[in-house]
């Protein structure tokens, strides 16, 4: 993969990532109405755990009723983290794919690391956060040059406010399936594990709303750029996000 622009090369064609966009948005603002509705869930159990511990009667329904419940909110979550997973990826690496084309410097990393970037040890910590701060730095310098009166929205602020949540949900989601696997012998346990999920949830409620709003404010810079990049080739380009190719109009 190419790094580098010279000057007077043919302007970077950016590939179209607003769907990527959009279906990203959308799979976390679920993501904030499933964790509303399982902090609702939660404390429900929690409360069905203090009658047990108080020696109230608790009928075998009302515990099936919870199990089910529990269960099916489990369920939905784990293929949420999957889905959005999948969609923020997607967007993510289209987005870094867009930042190296039209820059003219050197990137420190390749397109692939934007997913990759996630997965490595200790590495995890700090790259997705690097390539962030230099797709919304590139993006920023890009629109000073072909959009001048365009006004962005986006901070490092913004993304720093992001990572931090994103670190301190995953984190916490991790430390919270380790306690659940642990055998919960007593009913004080099992008290303790409902409260931390309820915490847990009530987590990752800012934690989807910040990255919907750092995609949406990113995507809005990056459809900018896109649409006024275009203006400036069209003339000798046809760009088609469907086949992901450049035809030249000669």
């Amino acid at each position: 993969m190419e790094h580098t622009e010279k000057s007077g090369q043919n302007p970077a064609i950016l590939k179209d990532n607003s769907q990527r966009a959009k279906l990203a948005i959308g799979v976390f603002w679920i993501i904030c109405l499933v964790s509303v509705l399982a902090v609702a869930s939660g404390y429900m159990e929690y409360e069905l755990l203090n009658d047990i511990r108080d020696g109230e009667l608790v009928t075998e329904r009302q515990a099936n009723n919870n199990a089910f419940r529990q269960g099916f909110i489990g369920i939905l979550q784990t293929g949420l983290i999957v889905v959005s997973g999948i969609l923020f990826l997607n967007w993510f690496r289209r987005l870094y794919g867009n930042t190296i084309r039209i820059s003219r410097t050197r990137f420190e990393h390749k397109e692939s690391m934007a997913v990759w970037g996630f997965f490595i040890p200790f590495l995890s910590l700090y790259i997705p956060f690097q390539i962030s701060k230099e797709n919304i730095l590139k993006l920023k310098s890009a629109l000073s040059e072909t959009a001048s009166d365009y006004r962005s929205t986006t901070s490092i602020p913004m993304v720093v406010l992001w990572w931090a949540l994103f670190i301190i949900s995953n984190y916490f989601g991790s430390f919270l399936f380790q306690s659940v696997l642990d055998e919960n012998e007593t009913i004080a346990d099992m008290i303790t594990t409902s409260q931390l999920t309820i915490i847990s949830d009530l987590i990752d409620i800012p934690a989807a709303i910040a990255t919907l709003i750092m995609i949406s404010k990113i995507a809005k810079d990056e459809s900018a750029l896109f649409t006024s990049m275009n203006q400036e080739i069209r003339p000798r380009y046809v760009i088609s996000d469907n086949f992901n190719s450049v035809e030249n109009n000669r």
